[in-house]
């Protein structure tokens, strides 16, 4: 099964899928459960590259790099082992736009210093939640992303996340597009950096 396919059966639908998929809709070539394409040409549209790269050590964790309409998305996902003996994607995820992939690494030594400054805190500080201060990736007036390093049960974690800005102080609220991941996978991420990239500048040519 693609990754798209497993994206619309699990319910993760980014808004350029989403998109795709009410054209589908409104012409007819999408019916009956939403779940399943019909006839619905995605070659015209997507460009999938079945070379998912395993970022976590059980191989639940992997980059996947999509061209949408000639855009890149580097889209970051946690899988499950389902039944049928199969590794498929969950909804916890994020599908980057180049900009924003181009970000997080730009900004990994500010990450990886974010988590020193933790673990230094983790040891005057008994408490299970630290929080450290977001840094911006992708700064735009109504959707920015951040990067923040956060302490839970013990465990040391890296969250990427878009968030929504409301009201007139500009508060900030998450959304559920995101990745939250352990500090060894965030780790294990930047070791493929270059393979990343690699693959991106392979097929986009």
């Amino acid at each position: 099964m693609s990754a798209l396919r497993g994206f619309i059966r699990v319910g993760q639908r980014p808004q350029a899928f989403r998109s795709a998929l009410g054209a589908a809709q409104s012409q007819g070539r999408f019916m009956g459960d939403q779940r399943r394409f019909m006839a619905f040409d995605r070659s015209k549209i997507f460009k999938e590259f079945h070379n998912k790269m395993d970022i976590s050590e059980d191989a639940m964790v992997k980059m996947h790099f999509i061209l949408y309409k000639g855009e890149p998305l580097f889209d970051l996902r946690k899988h499950f082992l389902a039944d049928d003996g199969e590794i498929k994607p969950t909804r916890k995820g994020f599908a980057m736009q180049e900009d924003v992939w181009k970000a997080v690494v730009a900004n990994a030594k500010a990450i990886d210093s974010s988590v020193a400054k933790l673990k230094t805190q983790m040891e005057s500080d008994d408490a299970e939640v630290i929080r450290m201060p977001e840094i911006k990736l992708v700064e735009t007036e109504s959707r920015p992303v951040l990067a923040r390093c956060s302490l839970y049960e013990g465990k040391i974690y890296v969250d990427f996340r878009q968030f929504d800005v409301e009201g007139e102080d500009g508060k900030l609220f998450p959304t559920k597009k995101g990745i939250m991941l352990s500090h060894q996978d965030w780790l294990n991420l930047q070791t493929k950096f270059k393979d990343i990239e690699s693959v991106a500048a392979e097929n986009q040519n």
